[in-house]
């Protein structure tokens, strides 16, 4: 089981543990609670309606001695026996005023101790009537003192009886009160502890029951993840493996097998050195060692297999480490793919780019020395010419034919033959023009201020023929009537498009021109060049000098590339 589901389960447990233990406190509250109300109960009926009943029951037993010792008083003849009749009186007197004073003390609520006020004030009533028949009896009128005894005595008794019977019959009410309060109490304890015990027993087999429902789901999905990643292994198009730590095969599958000829009973017996070969056992440990201390989480390596038939092929692994829940190292996930056919393949392909190379730079360098020829026999003429204004034609000749000659002789030199450095050619182009008009001595310094840009061939050529124009006709015209001077050569990329400008600080043109309505040869071939090469636009100023500006189109620099 995973961490994840382990940790569900018991943060599970926990909750339903702490919901449990909130229950159980708050019935044991409650249990207090009910035991403390049933002893509260017993005790208020132990100390109240019964001590009042049990005292009203004994004042009732003392004034019935108290009437009958009231007869003996009549009926004795002997003195003597008289005064002890009298003072067995007092002695039950007493007893019923002690008995008072606790149903005073104990009773309980307004109208009990309204009917104790009651019983003792009857009771002083009844002293009126023991004195009178006491006194008579004394005077020798016994016939009227029993006369006053069986009539108003007795009557009187009866009325003290009566009261004295409301007090028992109030506190055994009080009694029953508190006992059937007892019982309800007892009633809830009794409800509650079986409500408690089933629902507390519901409760533990519902969370026991949704925990191993879960824990079983959990299980089997993760079973069915398993055997899905087990299949997803199996039948993979490429190469995967499970090696222990140690090197040796935990798990291969179909396409491993097939990619080293082995079976995977045979593989299970071997570990990776075994199959690997010998010059390339050191490739590999270093990056295991990286994996299993944690500094680094995947890994590619290439390497060459030995095949059971003894074939050897190149291999590309990439390579992962499983670990477990406490993450110590379990297995090496490694995806294998034969690419011997790729890297001859591609062996193959870089041989014949070498060989295409090869033989465009001889293309360049055979193209280059023609145009050098050519050059050369233009020389040649121009040393049979005499009249200077035919020589000027065909120097012009050589100039263009040498800036097409250099692009060229860097593509042989280069490389790289799709990128030529354009701050490189245009200072060897504009050096040798600088040389071919002697503008040192002229005092014309030609500066330059050429981007890295990736532009093709024919757009570099076409640049540097239209370069060469406007810088020959800036060093022929430009400066007739001064002894110094500059010429600038910007290329750059502006925007989406090629800013090419070619300025100078010297007289300018006496009128204004129009490029395209142009007699003059070389402002001819930098329109046709500009616009029909490069697609783009001339702009002219001129103030101070002389500026030609071009924008073209960066976006077919690229697809021509």
């Amino acid at each position: 089981m995973n961490k994840s589901i382990s940790s569900t389960i018991t943060r599970r447990l926990i909750v339903s543990f702490s919901l449990l233990c909130l229950v159980l406190l708050f019935f044991g509250v409650f249990v207090i609670y009910e035991i403390i109300t049933m002893s509260s109960l017993t005790r208020t009926i132990y100390n109240h309606p019964l001590v009042v009943s049990n005292a009203a029951l004994q004042s009732h037993v003392s004034i019935t001695k108290m009437h009958r010792n009231m007869k003996d008083v009549v009926l004795f003849d002997n003195p003597e026996r008289i005064d002890s009749a009298i003072r067995l009186v007092d002695v039950e007197e007493q007893e019923v005023y002690k008995h008072l004073d606790i149903v005073k003390a104990n009773i309980l609520g307004d109208e009990g101790r309204d009917l104790e006020t009651r019983a003792r004030i009857v009771f002083a009533n009844w002293k009126e009537i023991r004195d009178e028949v006491i006194s008579l009896v004394r005077s020798n009128q016994r016939e009227k003192a029993a006369e006053i005894t069986i009539g108003k005595g007795a009557l009187h008794v009866v009325k003290l009886e009566d009261e004295m019977t409301g007090l028992l019959q109030y506190a055994r009410t009080k009694a029953t009160s508190f006992i059937t309060a007892s019982e309800k109490s007892r009633t809830r304890l009794l409800v509650t502890s079986i409500t408690f015990l089933v629902t507390a027993t519901l409760f533990s087999l519902g969370v026991a029951y949704s925990t191993v429902k879960y824990a079983a789901s959990a299980e089997s999905e993760l079973s069915e993840s398993r055997q899905l990643l087990a299949n997803a292994i199996d039948h993979a198009p490429i190469g995967m493996v499970l090696v222990q730590p140690n090197g040796a095969f935990y798990r291969v599958n179909q396409a491993y097998c097939t990619i080293t000829g082995y079976s995977e009973k045979e593989l299970m017996a071997k570990d990776f050195q075994d199959i690997t070969h010998p010059d390339d056992h050191d490739i590999g440990p270093d990056v295991i060692k990286k994996l299993l201390d944690g500094k680094i989480d995947k890994a590619q390596l290439e390497k060459r297999y030995i095949r059971k038939d003894g074939r050897i092929i190149d291999v590309v692994m990439n390579t992962t480490l499983l670990k477990s829940e406490d993450g110590s190292p379990l297995y090496f996930f490694t995806q294998a793919q034969d690419i011997t056919k790729r890297k001859a393949l591609a062996q193959n392909l870089e041989d014949s780019l070498r060989d295409k190379e090869t033989l465009l730079k001889e293309i360049h360098h055979r193209v280059k020395n023609n145009m050098q020829m050519i050059q050369s026999i233009l020389n040649l003429q121009i040393e049979k010419t005499e009249l200077a204004e035919n020589k000027e034609p065909l120097l012009e000749s050589i100039n263009r034919i040498r800036v097409m000659s250099l692009v060229h002789e860097n593509l042989y030199r280069s490389s790289n033959l799709a990128d030529i450095n354009l701050k490189e050619y245009f200072s060897d182009f504009l050096g040798q023009l600088s040389n071919a008009f002697n503008l040192v001595e002229k005092k014309i310094e030609l500066q330059q201020d050429i981007a890295h840009l990736p532009l093709s061939i024919d757009t570099i050529i076409t640049c540097g023929l239209i370069v060469n124009e406007l810088v020959t006709n800036a060093i022929k015209y430009g400066f007739e009537q001064r002894v110094e001077g500059t010429i600038s050569v910007d290329l750059k990329e502006v925007g989406n498009n090629i800013e090419l400008k070619v300025s100078d600080d010297g007289g300018g043109f006496k009128e204004e021109i129009d490029v395209n309505n142009s007699d003059t040869l070389g402002l001819r071939i930098v329109q046709i060049l500009a616009e029909g090469q490069l697609d783009g636009i001339i702009s002219v100023v001129n103030n101070n000098g002389v500026t030609f500006t071009i924008l073209f189109p960066f976006h077919a620099e690229l697809e021509g590339a």
